[in-house]
């Protein structure tokens, strides 16, 4: 009630009404002997320590003196009771069958104690919350705040450390069978049966993505903030309306982008399939794209950008592309798709708008579902939903194919009059040091990643990258190597056409502009 979705309180407050912090949530700490609730929120630049500790009380005293109200305790019940149903549906990860049945053998003295529990919370009333709110949060108060990291000075030295790590044998993988279907309007369906769980997953795919806003009528940033706009109200629902719907029937509904496509996802129970359908197609078929939250989602992507520039590994992801594809092809932007300042500050509503138009139509998407649910079914439900939508005109994607070269080049970059920052590795003095390849593709290779098969792609980034950088751990001196199947990748396959490989590795390190050759 205090922080599960945007209808929470803190959440509902702090950052859609007042726009006072960029998140808040609270969550219990239970133990044996004592344990902790905790409100935390970040405040959002600008604001002030004080603005937000003072709406944090003013939001808690009024739970503490009233309570939650019936109709939360339902919307939040709701989401629960969904919630743990879809994590029995893995057998472990923090949540599964087995931490499930684990935990309430040891702490119940039954595998099946979690049924009386469950119970316990379906008779939960808002008296007996707020009873509890006032017993348990009324004292033993404690602030904590937390300040970002100091500049950091390094020391560094030579050494050398210049084994690759061994690589693993190939392991096959087996994937389920894929059935396909077309709506009457184009929209091509896909669906892979599990009746193992009482949940369906669906995804609503869109050729468009971050390439777009170097397509003719696209700005950088475009496409990120426009489907981030798409859930944030229809004609007939705000915001906060959708997100109390969708507790209610215990589903989760998003919207988003990645570098060739545009995404709206639905999760949900199968009992509630219906009405969960209804509310995916209002938001995809009737967007309000209210002035109100453009501006809200606006500021929010300047601050994300303004991030990404004060750390190594959001510098990587905002200047790599470029260097790899050259300024003017699509795939030659920043690889987060929160454009710059400049473009960002200019978007209006039009601009969202004529994205939609553009790219948002059924003969541009595709819908893949997994779930319990027969082909014959789920085409039923769609065409109700979806079949009056109408086809249209749909730009060409045109993604230049990019030449690789064995050219070795070197880019410092460093945020503007400062040194390396290096607040995001442990220790605190270390850099971050990647290299980058472009290449291209076969057509077997295309098929390949869009079936989502494992392979061995024999393009240039099959070949391993060495970066020799100067490397300092307090007692010995070392080369850090990067290797194709090193300790970290990011982003190997940069979008659906022209392919790329980008490594990197986090080192202890003296702040130079040479790293120790290519």
């Amino acid at each position: 009630m205090l922080a599960a979705g945007k209808n929470s309180r803190l959440y509902k407050k702090l950052v859609y009404e007042k726009q006072l912090c960029s998140s808040a949530f609270a969550f219990g700490n239970p133990a044996e002997i004592s344990g902790e609730f905790l409100i935390q929120a970040n405040v959002k630049k600008g604001k002030t320590l004080d603005e937000v500790e003072a709406a944090i009380n003013e939001i808690l005293e009024e739970f503490i003196a009233k309570g939650p109200t019936e109709e939360e305790v339902a919307r939040v019940k709701a989401a629960y009771f969904a919630n743990y149903i879809k994590g029995l549906e893995r057998i472990g990860g923090f949540g599964g069958k087995s931490d499930a049945l684990a935990e309430n053998e040891v702490y119940g003295g039954s595998a099946d104690y979690y049924k009386k529990k469950l119970r316990w919370y379906d008779q939960t009333t808002a008296k007996d919350i707020h009873n509890a709110v006032k017993k348990w949060l009324t004292r033993g108060r404690f602030i904590l705040t937390c300040s970002p990291y100091p500049e950091y000075s390094v020391t560094g030295s030579e050494a050398d450390r210049s084994k690759a790590p061994a690589v693993d044998n190939k392991v096959s993988a087996q994937f389920p069978d894929l059935q396909r279907a077309t709506l009457k309007n184009g929209m091509k369906v896909v669906l892979t049966r599990r009746t193992e769980s009482p949940t369906v997953v669906m995804n609503m795919l869109f050729n468009a993505g971050f390439c777009t806003d170097k397509m003719p009528g696209g700005k950088l940033g475009l496409a990120n903030l426009a489907m981030n706009m798409l859930d944030e109200g229809t004609k007939s629902l705000n915001s906060l309306q959708i997100n109390e719907r969708l507790q209610l029937l215990g589903a989760g509904l998003n919207t988003t982008s990645d570098l060739d496509y545009a995404y709206v996802g639905l999760n949900t129970l199968r009992q509630s399939l219906d009405l969960s359908l209804d509310l995916m197609a209002d938001v995809v078929l009737n967007p309000a794209f209210p002035e109100a939250d453009l501006q809200r989602l606006k500021a929010q992507q300047l601050s994300g950008i303004q991030n990404e520039k004060k750390n190594p590994t959001g510098m990587l992801l905002r200047v790599m592309p470029e260097l790899l594809y050259g300024k003017d092809h699509p795939y030659g932007m920043p690889m987060t798709g929160s454009g710059d300042e400049e473009s960002v500050a200019g978007l209006e509503l039009a601009d969202v708008r004529g994205f939609y138009q553009r790219w948002i139509k059924p003969n541009n998407a595709t819908i893949v579902v997994t779930g319990d649910i027969t082909m014959p079914e789920l085409v039923e439900k769609l065409e109700k939903r979806f079949g009056t939508w109408s086809k249209g005109d749909v730009p060409k994607k045109v993604i230049p194919e990019v030449a690789a070269t064995n050219k070795k080049k070197v880019f410092p970059a460093r945020p503007p009059g400062k040194p390396a920052d290096f607040r995001h590795c442990r220790p605190p003095d270390q850099a971050l040091w990647p290299v980058g390849r472009n290449g291209h593709r076969t057509d077997e290779q295309r098929a390949r990643r869009r079936l989502h098969q494992p392979h061995q792609p024999e393009y240039p980034r099959r070949q391993a990258l060495v970066v020799r950088l100067p490397f300092h751990d307090y007692e010995h001196r070392r080369t850090a190597p990067v290797f194709r199947d090193g300790p970290r990748t990011d982003g190997q396959d940069h979008g659906e056409h022209p392919g790329s490989y980008q490594g990197s590795k986090p080192v202890c390190g003296r702040q130079t502009d040479d790293p120790g050759g290519v």
